[in-house]
């Protein structure tokens, strides 16, 4: 059900659903001085606070135009059922866009400091493959770190154009289901602000809508008396 956040709180539905005949059986049996068969207008405003969002208190008050609430209710229930799928691909979206940021951030620096070892590796090899006191363990400790080093920015690079290509399919990615889920919001909302229109209306136009039903059911009665 759509509230400011379009999910109505669980404890607010159950109590509402578990209250609500209790508190109509309370309520009607106040109404004894009056014959059973009238609508009261007390029972017409509780059912519209209650159940107004599905016209249950026009049907209470014999009118049809009551149905006219449950297109806005489906409404309502599948822009929420599309909001939801809307909102895990936008976070699936944000968490690709925020982990590729993430490797750009902490491997363009590693690579620039691994540029700029490189140089003085590089010397350090030749100057130990030219130095003839050096020994093989030397070289090979040499060696040994030049290619570390190429190693480490060899993947640093990977990881860099891994990230930049995440970057480019989900950033729109992200931008087109944040679209879809604002969307659905604004459908969900704007069809729940006509059924609160619509319970305004039908909040002054309750006495009518309780006259004519009692009149409507008086005439049924005299009818059914008369054919009796």
């Amino acid at each position: 059900m759509p509230s400011l956040t379009f999910v109505l709180p669980h404890w607010m539905y159950w109590g509402l659903l578990i209250g609500f005949p209790l508190l109509a059986m309370v309520m009607a049996r106040r109404s004894e001085t009056m014959r059973s068969s009238e609508r009261t207008l007390p029972i017409g405003y509780f059912i519209l606070i209650t159940g107004g969002i599905l016209g249950l208190h026009r049907l209470y008050m014999k009118n049809l135009w009551g149905l006219l609430y449950l297109p806005l209710f489906l409404v309502i229930l599948y822009a929420n059922g599309e909001q939801r799928s809307a909102r895990e691909l936008v976070s699936n979206a944000a968490n690709d866009v925020r982990r590729a940021e993430s490797a750009l951030e902490r491997e363009r620096p590693r690579i620039e400091e691994l540029r700029a070892e490189l140089p003085a590796l590089r010397e350090a090899v030749a100057a130990v493959e030219a130095d003839p006191d050096a020994t093989v363990l030397d070289r090979r400790r040499a060696e040994r770190g030049l290619s570390r080093a190429e190693d480490r920015l060899q993947t640093s690079s990977e990881r860099v154009a891994e990230a930049e290509v995440v970057l480019e399919t989900a950033r729109p990615r992200l931008e087109e289901t944040q679209a879809a889920q604002t969307f659905w919001n604004d459908v969900s909302l704007y069809a729940f602000l006509g059924i609160l229109a619509f319970m305004a209306l039908d909040a002054m136009l309750m006495p009518m809508l309780a006259r004519r039903a009692n009149e409507k059911l008086r005439a049924a009665a005299a009818t059914a008396a008369a054919e009796t």
